[in-house]
């Protein structure tokens, strides 16, 4: 955000606040510029201070993470989520959850039936 800058001649001018990041339409990344120098050959070069949201690629989570890997495209990503893969770490996070719920009410099953079993036997 820039700082106004209050000059002689009564005039204000707008500081620009360093470093800024920079985006560029067809490049990955961003471009850090530390001054009005570096902003304006940058600006020449293609980049902006506007983040382009783009697509791809995506990162593609694995439950063990050092599988996770990026893909390029559409098909790609289909493919990754065909063998496996999510678009959030988080996905296996709520499946490791609900695997464990669905243990525990195993677990009280098991004891339910075991009980009703104890009383069936006792009644004979």
């Amino acid at each position: 955000m820039p700082i106004p800058n209050v000059q002689n001649q009564g005039a204000v001018q707008m500081k620009e606040k360093f470093p800024q990041w920079l985006y560029h339409q067809t490049l990955e990344g961003a471009r850090r510029v530390d001054t009005t120098e570096d902003k304006v050959e940058a600006q020449r070069e293609g980049w902006r201070e506007g983040y382009r949201q783009q697509d791809y690629p995506k990162m593609m989570h694995h439950p063990m993470p050092e599988l996770s890997m990026l893909a390029n495209n559409e098909e790609e990503e289909q493919r990754l989520l065909d063998a496996g893969y999510a678009l959030s770490p988080k996905t296996f996070d709520e499946e490791k959850e609900v695997t464990a719920r669905i243990s525990a009410k195993k677990a009280e099953l098991e004891a339910l039936l075991k009980q009703d079993k104890m009383l069936k036997q006792k009644k004979a």
